[in-house]
């Protein structure tokens, strides 16, 4: 299964226990520019938080950001690996409100046309299916 989450205004604890809550295996962050002010948010802090928990992050902003161009081709792996296992794929970036986010009107459009569910992660840790 698929889900999207924001960080905006979250701890990174309650992030994680909304991440555990969906039973999310791996966290693809999506954000073009990954060094935040905020070192809790910086991809070496959040790989090391989440890997204590069991879930594993991996960075490719660079690819499926929101700024520049963004490579639809790079969400296959993601596709093939849902398919094939039985897993829950985040996709991480900084709104909190998904539909002011490429997470909903790039990523989650994409993988709903392709027939896949796409559950966004709010702020009150509730789930918003993908339209």
């Amino acid at each position: 299964m698929f889900y999207t989450i924001g960080y905006q205004k979250r701890r990174l604890q309650d992030l994680i226990d909304d991440l555990e809550k969906w039973l999310i295996d791996i966290v693809i962050d999506v954000r073009s520019k990954p060094n935040s002010k905020n070192p809790t948010w910086r991809p070496d802090n959040l790989r090391d938080a989440l890997g204590k928990r069991g879930i594993k992050y991996y960075y490719n902003g660079r690819k499926l950001g929101g700024f520049g161009k963004f490579n639809k081709e790079a969400l296959e792996p993601y596709i093939k690996k849902i398919e094939r296992d039985e897993i829950n794929i985040c996709f991480l970036c900084f709104e909190s409100d998904h539909k002011t986010c490429h997470r909903y009107y790039k990523i989650g459009k994409l993988l709903n046309s392709r027939g896949h569910t796409v559950w966004h992660i709010t702020p009150l840790g509730r789930l918003s299916r993908q339209k």
